[in-house]
């Protein structure tokens, strides 16, 4: 099954890895991975039209 946790594993598991495996920061990776996830998910915010 592959739903959002499982994104966010393994976007935060590709962050891990990029950083060089450092120890202590598997909840920075994690909620970067979430945030990078919600602005993919989320609509366009709306443009203001000065016309």
């Amino acid at each position: 099954m592959s739903g959002p946790e499982d994104k966010i594993r393994q976007r935060a598991y590709e962050l891990w890895e990029k950083s060089g495996k450092t120890d202590g920061s598997e909840m920075d990776f994690w909620l970067q991975a979430e945030r990078e996830m919600a602005r993919e998910t989320s609509p366009e915010p709306p443009q203001d039209r000065l016309e």
